[in-house]
């Protein structure tokens, strides 16, 4: 499998923080902290899957790129009301992201360090995540208009 950065924690110079990949495939590959086992309980993953915790700055920092790309693009807003995130938050602000297991040999190929991991999650699932942020964004905007 061939990957690519296309985004890293600013600063770092080694494989050892919050980096996000892309593969051969385009699905992208979210490397992170490893969770507690309480909580990946109280998340419910499904078997076959995983989690990881990357912080608030770094996803929010890589949203905003894509949200500025997508728009650029126009995508199509997510108004979907059975699209099931991938991405959720806790009460300080990171960011949990759930994806598939990354197989043992692609793990050692991206070097990571022990007390982190990685998931794999579609393109089509960080897209759609993406264009609800935007569809999100601009029903906020537009409340804020109004109600000016």
């Amino acid at each position: 499998m061939k990957v690519k950065i296309i985004h890293a924690t600013l600063g770092c110079e080694d494989s050892s923080c919050p980096t996000i990949y892309q593969n051969d495939l385009e699905d992208y590959l979210i490397q992170g902290f490893i969770l507690d086992t309480k909580v990946k309980l109280a998340l419910d993953i499904p078997e076959g899957e995983d989690a990881v915790v990357v912080p608030k700055g770094f996803m929010e920092r890589y949203i905003a790129n894509r949200i500025h790309m997508v728009c650029k693009t126009t995508y199509p807003t997510c108004e979907d009301t059975n699209f099931i995130s991938p991405i959720s938050q806790n009460s300080a602000g990171d960011y949990y992201v759930q994806g598939h297991i990354l197989n043992s040999e692609d793990k050692v190929n991206l070097n990571i360090p022990e007390g982190e991991d990685a998931v794999v999650i579609q393109k089509e699932s960080i897209e759609q995540y993406i264009a609800l942020r935007i569809t999100m964004a601009l029903k906020r905007r537009t409340l804020e208009l109004v109600t000016d």
